[in-house]
């Protein structure tokens, strides 16, 4: 395998200084080591941070700071990287989790000998704040028409575990990500996929996976859960016709602030307690299948259901204990 360039982009913000020394070390000992690794600071005033990598910066020669002005968000500043970015692979990091050694080694040699596929995500370990395993019943979907078809339900890949062609960018006509609120990843894979690119996830856990418990809030994820739903549904009338353009009649998303519904949101929040907090494998079934639907369905539809089945929890908790 001849050893190509691979950049590697990140966006920094306001991370603990512990966890992203760990993304860091991670990323400069990989195994594959033909890299340049752009790193945005999306927080200037942060003085502890920029110190933090201008002393990675002095030590090892293949990264490079973008420093914005000001804050941006998220997708400016990847976009700013990836208009920088050399290498002929591209891959995303985020600047609070862990690759482990060998990562993109392996996700390198399997696009190299898979000249089909476009983008290749990866199995992941869940930890939490401090660096503990969290045990998941997630399921990695693999096959990429097994992931086209799961696109419609949930994101498949997941977005800091990606390493795909540069080219992509221009031969599919995505040039970047898209300020679609909280779902810009989900939103470019939705491109690639009806523009003809293919995807697949590696069945090998690569990276750890942060869940940090004060990350995104609750009104966030309420936000993004219904962004979902629509982009979603969005792709689902693209799949069906071709007269339909995603991209096009998905364009009023961009820079959408989505209204929280109060009701929806007290009962959004009561269930994820009760899936959070419940010794109940059951309970916790039953809240994890409902999160999806309740987006999906007509406001009276989702109203009575809602109402349904808490009544439906209360009865299992008198059985169940």
């Amino acid at each position: 395998m001849k050893n190509k360039l691979v950049s590697v982009i990140m966006s920094t913000y306001n991370e603990n200084e512990i966890h992203l020394r760990q993304a860091i070390d991670s990323i400069i000992t990989q195994k594959y080591n033909n890299l340049e690794i752009i790193i945005v600071i999306d927080n200037p005033e942060n003085k502890e941070l920029v110190k933090i990598l201008n002393q990675y910066k002095e030590t090892d020669k293949r990264i490079t700071i973008i420093m914005n002005n000001k804050n941006i968000g998220l997708v400016a500043s990847l976009n700013k990287a990836l208009s920088v970015c050399k290498g002929e692979y591209i891959a995303r990091m985020d600047a609070d989790d862990i690759s482990l050694p060998n990562r993109i080694l392996n996700q390198v040699e399997y696009l190299e000998i898979h000249k089909n596929i476009d983008l290749i995500g990866c199995d992941l370990t869940l930890i939490d704040n401090l660096g503990n395993k969290i045990n998941s019943n997630r399921k990695l979907i693999k096959g990429y028409e097994n992931i086209k078809k799961n696109l419609i339900l949930k994101q498949c890949v997941a977005h800091p575990s990606w390493v795909f062609r540069k080219r992509i960018l221009v031969d599919y006509q995505l040039w970047g990500y898209r300020e679609v609120k909280y779902c810009e990843d989900y939103d470019f894979l939705f491109r690639l996929v009806l523009k003809g690119g293919t995807i697949e996830n590696l069945d090998t856990k690569l990276l750890k996976y942060r869940i940090r418990t004060n990350g995104v809030c609750q009104s966030n994820a309420y936000s993004q859960l219904v962004m979902v739903n629509k982009i979603s549904k969005s792709y689902y009338q693209a799949t069906k016709t071709k007269r339909y353009n995603y991209e096009s009649n998905t364009s009023y998303l961009l820079n959408t602030i989505i209204p929280i519904d109060s009701n929806n949101f007290r009962y959004y929040k009561y269930i994820l307690k009760v899936q959070s907090e419940s010794q109940n494998w059951l309970l916790r079934t039953f809240c994890r299948v409902l999160v999806i639907p309740i987006q999906l369905m007509d406001k009276e539809l989702k109203y009575n259901l809602i109402k349904r089945f808490k009544m439906r929890i209360f009865l299992l908790k008198d059985m169940r204990g």
